[in-house]
């Protein structure tokens, strides 16, 4: 298939909706996910950050390494944005990629924030209540006026978002083109509208995952400090504890692992079950989507750090 007859028939309402939906899915899930993942190291005084830090503002402080990371972050989600909307429109016309990455490059930086105010302004309207939506907007003139950090934090971000947005439509175009047509507005297999009920799902697992990262790195770290020769062998030498290294090296991976297997391949038979290659039962289907979406998040929220909204 030419890139012509593939990249024809998307309308204007068709593009819109694949753009949302892939926005949503990488700002309001995704970097979110980061986003809390970061207050629960901070949380748990693994990182040093301020009591008051909110990592899904704008601008985060007036520390230079911390404004360059949120910078790295927006790229990063930017490109994985290009890359998830050619995956569900299939088709991204050359002329289009301009468009697409600048809208997403103002949406990835103020996103969050318009709906916050439209929100906000939708209450004001019907309940007369008088929310000052009018001073977020001076105070945030004001800053760019005062700091030639903050200016140039956001200049930062909207450049790079649009860049790494264009570079991910580039190379999802490249990989999607020779994809089956019928599987547009797919993401995973799934239909893309799936995602509007799995979001919270989708966001405590990102969330466990990272922390399962972390946690996978500071155990193997650890027991590189900890190790000894004599834990090999099993020998105790005198002077030192009965401590030994391997164990805790397995004792600390083994039961997150065991539990990371089951849950991925519930995730897997989910998916399979939304994407029509699994026929089961409708009460099964509706069980499996309950667990797999809810209740399991719940739980990871309830019993581990995950949940943690103080230091523990």
């Amino acid at each position: 298939m030419s890139r012509d007859s593939f990249n024809r028939t998307l309308d204007f309402n068709t593009k819109f909706k694949y753009f949302i939906a892939a926005w949503a899915l990488i700002e309001l899930v995704l970097i979110d996910a980061v986003y809390k993942f970061i207050n629960i190291l901070n949380n748990q005084k693994i990182i040093h950050l301020p009591k008051d830090f909110d990592p899904s503002t704008i601008y985060w402080s007036e520390d230079l390494p911390l404004n360059l990371l949120k910078i790295i972050i927006v790229c990063i989600f930017a490109f994985i944005f290009g890359v998830t909307y050619s995956y569900l429109a299939r088709k991204v016309l050359e002329k289009d990629k301009a468009s697409i990455s600048v809208a997403n490059s103002i949406a990835a930086v103020f996103g969050t924030y318009i709906l916050l105010v439209l929100i906000l302004a939708l209450i004001q309207l019907f309940t007369q209540n008088d929310y000052q939506i009018h001073d977020s907007f001076v105070s945030t003139i004001t800053a760019i006026r005062e700091s030639t950090l903050y200016t140039f934090v956001l200049l930062a971000q909207l450049i790079g978002a649009g860049i790494f947005s264009f570079i991910g439509l580039t190379y999802g175009q490249s990989k999607v083109e020779h994809i089956d047509e019928e599987g547009k507005g797919r993401l995973l297999g799934i239909k893309w509208y799936h995602y509007l009920w799995l979001w919270f799902g989708v966001s405590i697992y990102l969330q466990a995952l990272l922390w399962l990262c972390y946690w996978t790195v500071h155990t193997i770290a650890l027991f590189i400090h900890q190790f000894r020769v004599s834990d090999v062998v099993g020998t105790a030498v005198e002077g030192q504890d009965s401590h030994n290294s391997i164990s805790t090296l397995l004792g600390g991976l083994f039961v997150v692992y065991i539990i990371a297997v089951i849950i991925f391949y519930l995730l897997s038979y989910q998916r399979d079950i939304l994407s029509g290659e699994k026929k089961v039962n409708i009460l099964l289907k509706v069980g499996t989507s309950i667990l797999v979406a809810f209740i399991i998040p719940v739980l990871l929220v309830m019993y581990t750090a995950i949940g943690a909204s103080d230091v523990r």
